[in-house]
């Protein structure tokens, strides 16, 4: 980015078409969205999704301007680069902020692709993630560096061996109680500990059929009441990088007031009903018996 535009570059293993978007919430609805053809090398469609979740053209002049691509056909990649104003003054484009601040939310983007010589139904085809356009922050970075020196262990919320259900949509829920956590490691103590850190665990092989996954957790130590996980702890979706609260701040674990127990609901898509895929996705969370 520099003052006035935003610069991106787009590559994907396809030989027909390959769309890149700016998301509203992470998926396709309400999406500013640029679309190339291999058909047509030399042109770049500014698109945009409604709750339909199908591309619509652009009512006004297209924003994205095409500067480069290449058709390599015999690797079977699909590249281009385009540029837009940061802001277009188009209400069907997204306006890119300034997103330096870690206190500001970095942009959901998403991908998708395919072989067919129109843009079509992409399946498993897709990508999404997020891109912090302004400054130099590197929150994988600060994770690596923080939890070392701070944190005293970890435990995992997950799926256990859960088999994807065949169908599109899912939602498969896995309790971690007080003694499991015990078990994992967690200082058994009736004092507060204090949770710091918490980084997405992806089932090699799998990570296509995650959309996304919310942990809730209770102040009772046991399963056996799942209308006691009401509140949410931690969240991940595609694109999201560990998370690093300040050295100020803790989320309380065990004591008289933190939680005891918790529930991750993972949310899958399976579009092809793949059968027999088996998921172990979830969230590591690190803990300190520090002060906060």
């Amino acid at each position: 980015t520099d003052n006035e535009y935003v610069y991106l570059a787009v590559a994907a293993r396809a030989t027909g078409w390959l769309g890149f978007g700016i998301a509203e919430a992470g998926g396709m609805i309400g999406a500013d969205m640029a679309l190339f053809t291999a058909s047509r090398p030399t042109e770049i469609v500014d698109a945009y999704t409604t709750d339909v979740r199908q591309p619509v053209p652009d009512d006004c002049s297209s924003d994205w301007e095409l500067v480069a691509s290449n058709v390599d056909n015999d690797s079977g990649f699909l590249m281009f680069e385009m540029k837009r104003l940061l802001d277009t003054g188009d209400p069907q484009d997204k306006v890119i902020i300034n997103d330096a601040s870690p206190l500001i939310p970095s942009q959901r983007v998403i991908a998708s692709w395919g072989d067919q010589p129109e843009v079509g139904f992409h399946g498993l085809n897709r990508a999404r993630g997020a891109i912090r356009f302004f400054g130099p922050g590197d929150e994988q970075s600060t994770f690596d560096t923080a939890m070392p020196q701070q944190a005293e262990g970890s435990f995992e919320v997950r799926s256990q061996n859960h088999t994807i259900a065949s169908v599109e949509t899912e939602y498969a829920c896995t309790c971690v109680s007080r003694q499991d956590l015990i078990d994992q490691g967690v200082l058994d103590t009736q004092d507060m500990l204090n949770m710091i850190g918490f980084e997405p665990v992806l089932s090699e092989g799998t990570e296509a059929y995650v959309h996304h996954a919310v942990v809730r957790g209770s102040e009772q130590g046991s399963c056996d009441d799942t209308n006691n996980f009401f509140e949410i702890v931690s969240a991940w979706a595609p694109g999201e990088v560990p998370l690093t609260l300040p050295d100020n701040l803790g989320a309380p674990l065990f004591g008289a007031d933190g939680f005891q127990a918790f529930q991750i609901v993972i949310h899958y898509n399976n579009p092809r009903l793949d059968q027999g895929v088996i998921d172990n996705s979830g969230i590591r969370l690190y803990w300190t018996s520090q002060p906060r």
